[in-house]
């Protein structure tokens, strides 16, 4: 029982404060990237989880069909407004 006393006390000393310690909240700046194929209701439920955790949400989409691109941000731009849509065109021709 001693050696169990002498390990809490012990614990107890290393976690705590200083009477003039102030603690500032944390600083975190979070980016949630959400990947996409297209909008679909999967897609706008992924969002709005990640605007429950930050106010800095993208959603990005890979393609090698630009006029599908286009489709999905003419889309994307009236049915998710205030999310960035990222397009990142796929190199073709392999």
């Amino acid at each position: 029982m001693l050696f169990i006393h002498r390990q809490y006390a012990t614990s107890a000393r290393a976690l705590a404060l200083r009477p003039d310690q102030v603690v500032a909240p944390p600083h975190r700046e979070e980016r949630v990237v959400v990947p996409i194929s297209g909008l679909s209701r999967a897609v706008v439920q992924a969002v709005n989880v990640g605007r429950s955790i930050s106010s800095d949400v993208r959603a990005v989409l890979v393609v090698d069909d630009h006029a599908y691109a286009e489709q999905v941000r003419d889309e994307w731009a009236r049915q998710v407004p205030g999310v960035s849509l990222v397009i990142v065109s796929r190199p073709t021709g392999r």
